[in-house]
């Protein structure tokens, strides 16, 4: 069965570098604050935005035949962002990071319920194999009787597939700019049976 996805994941990382350990996080909860609000804003609900990792890390010198100096403080809030109106992800890209992220990646596009999808593909399978014991039984000049075994192998759940890109004119300001084109395909969920049946000789 093929489906295409319907839920778009990508991360995004606020990451700032000052001086300070209080400075470099009073900037990262300015610039994710403008990140989050942005995403409430474009329809992004608080459910399908999530934290995954929150860092400080020293900024270190290392002059010649002495010990590193620490410079700096760098903070990093990186986020999981969900959408699922695949329409508004080129503007979730951008509008984030106007919004203050400036690492954003790991564009990726799932199928939100396969579980759905997997129990289609199980009854197609199901009635190709009834065909096709029936033709074998024509074949065979058997005469089948009753379902005597019933086996079925795990579903093949597609893994997200990463954005590519597409070079495309957008035009802005009758110029020649370019920018990606996200497509998510199409994505297979495969399930596949064994029936067993009892026979008899015509």
């Amino acid at each position: 069965v093929a489906a295409k996805p319907d839920i778009a994941l990508l991360s995004a990382t606020v990451a700032t570098e000052r001086s300070t350990v209080s400075a470099a996080q009073t900037e990262n909860t300015v610039a994710s604050d403008r990140v989050m609000r942005f995403l409430r804003d474009t329809g992004v609900e608080e459910r399908d935005v999530k934290t995954t990792n929150y860092s400080i890390y020293p900024q270190y010198y290392y002059p010649e035949n002495r010990r590193p100096e620490i410079t700096g403080y760098q903070v990093r809030n990186s986020f999981e962002i969900k959408v699922r109106d695949l329409a508004k992800i080129d503007d979730i890209l951008g509008g984030i990071v106007t919004a203050g992220a400036n690492e954003v990646g790991n564009v990726s596009f799932i199928i939100e319920d396969p579980d759905k999808l997997k129990a289609e593909a199980r009854k197609l399978a199901i009635a190709m194999a009834k065909e096709k014991a029936k033709t074998l039984a024509g074949d065979l000049r058997v005469r089948l009787k009753r379902i005597a075994g019933f086996a079925e192998s795990d579903g093949s759940f597609p893994p997200p597939v990463p954005y590519y890109m597409k070079e495309t004119a957008l035009g802005r300001g009758g110029g020649g700019d370019f920018g990606p084109e996200l497509s998510g395909g199409e994505q297979e969920i495969r399930v596949s049976v064994t029936i067993t049946y009892d026979f008899s000789s015509r």
